[in-house]
């Protein structure tokens, strides 16, 4: 019995590695008119409601979202964009 518990254990462990690893994505984006510490916050913090994790550069006018389905990339440039700051896909 406490083989089998085990084998189930590590079955389940290895199918949700296997299904995190397979749905993490980023994306990177050109972000327009950020001039201070206050306006990276600003977008940091919006972007934190569909982003696993957000990275901003506001001296490069970029930034870096991590997420996973469902959310999608529209959805994030969407939020993005509530701040008042063009932000657009970079390829």
């Amino acid at each position: 019995m406490k083989q089998i518990n085990r084998l189930m254990l590590v079955v389940l462990l290895l199918l949700s590695v296997q299904l995190f690893a397979a749905e993490k994505q980023a994306l990177k984006m050109k972000i327009e008119g950020m001039t201070c510490g206050m306006c990276e916050a600003k977008v940091k913090k919006q972007l934190s409601s569909v982003c696993k994790e957000v990275v901003i550069d506001r001296e490069k006018g970029e930034g870096v979202c991590s997420y996973q389905a469902p959310v999608t990339v529209e959805q994030i440039l969407s939020e993005a964009n509530k701040t008042g700051f063009k932000t657009t896909k970079l390829n």
